[in-house]
């Protein structure tokens, strides 16, 4: 495995992570400028840079697991992974968080990637929060992709793009 790390600009943080070596190596190979990103650089940086003053906590939905960014003031106060089966396991987890840092009832909670208004997920959340919303993304940044929400690559829409 290699360790490879993204500088996190705007908390003056790093995200250090592996990838199997086997991998780098063929992408390399292959693409030799290549900038490695993990998944949630691009999530944590968009969510500070247009963060509100208030607790907000975010959570970008994968097949199998989540992330859990809690922000306020620019800051991030939480992050974290979690692996879900079900969507009690999902609801669990954001209600977990939650409790543990007091957020108050009306707090925001933003919703993005693989979740959509009609998931189970989705409906759970809601139920037991009151201030439920999708991600959307900053206004200098198009989304191209009309049959599909702009929350569901929220994470992704942010990488720069070097041509």
């Amino acid at each position: 495995e290699e360790i490879q790390f993204n500088k996190l600009k705007s908390i003056s943080a790093c995200n250090v992570f592996v990838i199997p070596s086997y991998i780098t190596t063929l992408m390399v190979n292959t693409f030799p400028e290549i900038n490695f990103y993990h998944e949630a650089t691009p999530l944590i940086e968009n969510l500070i840079k247009n963060c509100s003053e208030e607790l907000t906590l975010s959570a970008n939905f994968y097949y199998d697991f989540m992330d859990i960014v809690v922000t306020e003031k620019g800051k991030v106060q939480l992050y974290n992974t979690f692996s879900y089966q079900s969507p009690t396991d999902a609801l669990f987890a954001i209600t977990s968080v939650a409790d543990k840092l007091k957020l108050d009832k009306k707090a925001p909670i933003v919703l993005s990637g693989y979740i959509d208004k009609d998931s189970e997920a989705y409906k759970l959340i809601y139920k037991y929060h009151a201030n439920v919303r999708f991600a959307q993304l900053s206004q200098n940044v198009s989304f191209p992709f009309s049959d599909i929400p702009e929350h569901t690559f929220f994470n992704m829409m942010t990488l720069p793009c070097v041509l």
